[in-house]
């Protein structure tokens, strides 16, 4: 078989790219190794020692030896940070590192054109290796992990903006039908094809058993799960890997020294599983939403959570479902115990067992507002059977 030296290299980026995908597995970050410490010869200084990182993009970084970068040089220029300021509000930056490559083994070959030959020089190798970057910090009072997290729970919760757009254009005194288009119109904006089964259904029977509140439940439901989807282990953050948070101040003479160096999380990204953003102290609990029970137990296990579940009838009106939604955060402290709201929709086969259904909500095992305790009590043969989709819609009236 011959191959010319474009399939050769498309067989290189082949293999590279389909070894990155090991990110999706085993997560990204420090995996050994790179600790950060002050240089004893320049006080401006820090030191990287050896190690192995895997960056967001699954690219290897190794360095194989201490490599040294001047932190002080990383400071924002400006009047915000003179000498004279006493606050140390931008005396911080991050350190991270980046994947690279260098071109090694140069040679000389003969190349021809029109004009005559010429000679041209050739890499051989490409060198993977890694390079530091320092980022000054704007709030020392703020991390990555958090700020990270934040972002990321601002998108989420942009799912539920339906809800109050709903409350804010829409008057109590709509029609049906009147309440039935603006929907209609509304998902035509979101040009989102995780709502088209439900338009189409919408345009076949209408707003049917679930109403306008069941309606938009769905919809925010749709949304989220969309947004779950696409930024499962999705990196956010192109600076690097991040090693760690250096505060700088100044000696007897003035120069910028290396005041403190912090190397553990939040301030340094250890290698983890994949998955979306945790908050510092807490769990992010977005992959047990809409999830059915059988289900969410399995994943709260996994998560180390305590829970106990209750039965949650469906919303009788947009405002109610707009009180369930309001202040849902998907972090959980990983030391409170909390209470599963579980909602019946018109899909699937329930157990009457106890509360079932799926997770619309976490909150403190405190708050008990909203919630319908489920009351199994006796049962006939018939009533054991498994439910099709006209019972569930049956008992979300």
């Amino acid at each position: 078989m011959v191959l010319t030296d474009d399939q050769l290299n498309d067989l290189t980026h082949w293999v590279r790219r389909r070894s990155a995908l090991h990110r999706y597995v085993e997560g990204w970050g420090v995996v050994r190794g790179l600790g950060v410490r002050c240089d004893p010869a320049r006080p401006g200084r820090v030191v990287v020692g050896p190690g192995y990182a895997r960056s967001c993009c699954g690219d290897d970084i190794v360095l194989c030896q201490d490599t040294c970068l001047d932190v002080c040089a990383c400071q924002p220029a400006g009047p915000c940070c003179d000498q004279d300021r006493d606050d140390d509000d931008c005396r911080a930056v991050d350190l991270y590192l980046r994947y690279a490559e260098t071109q090694q083994d140069a040679a000389k070959v003969m190349a021809s054109c029109g004009c005559g030959g010429h000679d041209s020089v050739e890499y051989e190798r490409v060198a993977e290796t890694g390079t530091l970057c320092c980022v000054p910090v704007a709030d020392t009072a703020t991390d990555p992990a958090t700020l990270a997290a934040r972002d990321w729970e601002r998108g989420y919760a942009a799912c539920a903006a339906v809800v109050g757009e709903y409350l804010r254009e829409v008057s109590d005194k709509a029609s049906t039908e009147d309440r039935l288009k603006w929907i209609l119109r509304w998902i035509d904006r979101a040009a989102d094809d995780a709502l088209c089964c439900l338009r189409r259904r919408l345009c076949r029977t209408g707003l049917g058993d679930e109403g306008v509140a069941g309606t938009l439940l769905e919809i925010v439901s749709a949304l989220r799960n969309r947004y779950l989807e696409v930024t499962y282990g999705q990196c956010r953050r192109p600076e690097g890997v991040l090693l760690a948070r250096i505060w700088l101040g100044r000696d007897e003479n003035g120069r910028c020294v290396v005041d403190c160096v912090d190397s553990h999380p939040p301030f340094r990204r250890v290698i983890t599983a994949p998955g979306w953003p945790n908050l510092p102290g807490h769990v992010n609990v977005a992959g047990l939403w809409w999830q059915r029970r059988a289900i969410a137990c399995e994943r709260a296990c996994q998560l180390g959570l305590k829970l106990t579940w209750r039965q949650y009838r469906p919303p009788d009106s947009v405002k109610e479902l707009a009180e369930l939604l309001d202040g849902d955060s998907v972090f959980a402290a990983c030391d409170a115990e909390y209470e599963v709201w579980l909602y019946r929709d018109r899909c699937g086969h329930w157990n009457d067992d106890g509360p079932d259904g799926r997770v619309v909500r976490l909150r403190p095992a405190a708050a008990q507002v909203g919630l319908a305790p489920a009351q199994p009590g006796p049962r006939t043969a018939a009533a054991r059977a498994p439910r099709g989709r006209a019972a569930a819609r049956k008992d979300n009236q």
